[in-house]
């Protein structure tokens, strides 16, 4: 094999390896990386530069770099209090710094002066909340079925099931939590259905923890 084809097969094998990725960062990387073999391939390749080719690997090539610039910028000017902070760096850190603030402005932050009903028994409920500081009970009837701690969800069940809880969910004065309504996050995963897998990620292993 000539030197020169090196470089044309490890750029299509880049190529192909950017569709296997889930991140687009690390796809538009991956792309940009192989966008430059490919051009220094059909630059060389023959005695005459293929310029059709080299023009429409760079026109690509600049796509990406722009948008990973942009990205980095978004992600820059992304600032967290110190609660948002540990939380981003806790429970969501697959999350770029933007997707996180944008779930962040999707909901809001809560903070339980007096003991308060989160959710009724077998009442419809449109709200999803993440305990932060504090801690909730989960009555059944008079009995507490399970204390919810930090880093817990509450009403994850409605939020995926449409159906109405069967426990009343009581918290605590002190607590703070991160509460969204249910059409404000479905638009947020919509928009970001990437980084919305880490969110179905979260939301699924602490079911099963409750189980």
């Amino acid at each position: 094999m000539e030197t020169i084809s090196i470089f044309g097969n490890l750029s299509f094998a880049l190529s192909a390896l950017s569709f296997l990725m889930q991140d687009m960062s690390r796809l538009r990387l991956i792309a940009i990386v192989s966008a430059v073999l490919g051009i220094f391939y059909n630059y060389n390749v023959t005695e005459s530069p293929l310029w059709l080719v080299i023009f429409w690997l760079s026109t690509f090539m600049t796509i990406n770099l722009s948008m990973l610039v942009a990205e980095h910028i978004r992600n820059k000017s992304a600032k967290f209090n110190k609660d948002e902070q540990e939380l981003f760096e806790t429970l969501f850190p697959e999350l770029s710094a933007f997707e996180f603030l944008q779930l962040l402005n999707a909901g809001s932050w809560k903070t339980i002066r007096s003991r308060e009903r989160f959710i009724s028994a077998q009442k419809e409920n449109f709200k999803l909340a993440l305990i932060w500081r504090g801690q909730a009970k989960v009555l059944k009837g008079k009995k507490v079925a399970a204390n919810l701690k930090r880093g817990t969800l509450i009403g994850e069940i409605s939020f995926l099931t449409g159906e109405k809880p069967t426990a009343d969910v009581l918290l605590e004065s002190g607590s703070l939590v991160l509460v969204w309504d249910h059409e404000k996050l479905r638009q947020w995963i919509s928009k970001n259905s990437n980084a919305a897998i880490s969110f179905q990620r979260l939301m699924t292993s602490d079911l099963a923890a409750k189980i």
